[in-house]
């Protein structure tokens, strides 16, 4: 179950965390660029969520948390078909926030990361926390037993 305690410990960091994406992005390297504040990707990136081919459940806090930026039926397609989604849909559906060409994406991300570092620090946590607070405050409630669920879909996909 660390891997839940281990999104928790990103989405309460002070600071703005950035995911910089390139090329696969899968399973819990989805779920840890979903924990992100912002996902800068190139154009080459592609993600999923494969566990249900494995016999899992998403685990690690990824549901709501892509629930929230793609919405319900994006949500369900990706976590339920498996399938690799390109950079193109995923800026489209709000997954990746910014989208470059391969060889801007360091410079880039590094330009977005000097941004949100030049703002004042203090306003800039109290604003980041009291938007997950708002946003995630409910998750807590329904994805306690995420780690209990994972057991019980991996105990009947042996069947």
């Amino acid at each position: 179950n660390l891997g839940k305690e281990a999104i928790e410990s990103i989405l309460k960091i002070n600071q703005i965390t950035i995911a910089s994406l390139r090329g696969y992005c899968l399973g819990g390297a989805a779920c840890i660029a979903s924990a992100c504040d912002f996902r800068v990707a190139s154009e080459t990136t592609l993600v999923a969520y494969p566990e249900i081919d494995l016999g899992m459940n998403l685990n690690w806090f990824g549901l709501p948390l892509l629930l929230r930026l793609i919405g319900p039926s994006r949500t369900k397609k990706m976590v339920i078909s498996g399938e690799i989604e390109n950079a193109n849909d995923l800026f489209k559906w709000g997954f990746i926030d910014e989208l470059y060409k391969d060889e801007d994406l360091d410079k880039k991300t590094v330009a977005l990361a000097k941004k949100y570092a030049s703002k004042p620090a203090l306003p800039a946590q109290m604003i980041k926390r009291s938007v997950n607070v708002l946003t995630y405050q409910v998750d807590q409630a329904i994805m306690h037993m995420d780690y209990d669920q994972f057991l019980l879909s991996r105990e009947f996909s042996k069947k």
